[in-house]
């Protein structure tokens, strides 16, 4: 994927619980980062704001395993609502990690 086309990116400051874009894009990648101590399941929702403990995601749940750094390419998934992304401990639906331990950066268009 090039930067041309995705240009536009959301990225963690600092560690943090979730990202969200609140304006509908296509979603290019995510890469995240996962600080937790434990694995745990990279949930992506079709969402202006973050979802409520619960939800199913809207794209299947992606492992990443404790302290370690994921990267993932949707190849343009278009959100309509705006991109929401969080760790979660359960795969199915979203149970939030607990604290700011994680870190994302999203690219989009």
């Amino acid at each position: 994927m090039n930067r041309a086309t995705y240009p536009i990116t959301s990225k963690s400051a600092a560690a943090e619980a979730s990202r969200t874009v609140a304006t509908p894009c296509e979603l290019g990648s995510v890469i995240a980062w996962n600080g937790t101590g434990a694995d745990a399941y990279l949930l992506v929702f079709d969402s202006a704001i973050l979802p409520a403990n619960g939800t199913v995601p809207d794209l299947p749940p992606v492992k990443v395993t404790s302290d370690s750094t994921g990267s993932f390419d949707f190849r343009g998934i278009l959100m309509r609502n705006g991109v929401s992304v969080c760790f979660s401990t359960t795969a199915a639906t979203k149970t939030i990690v607990a604290g700011a331990t994680n870190m994302f950066h999203l690219s989009l268009r």
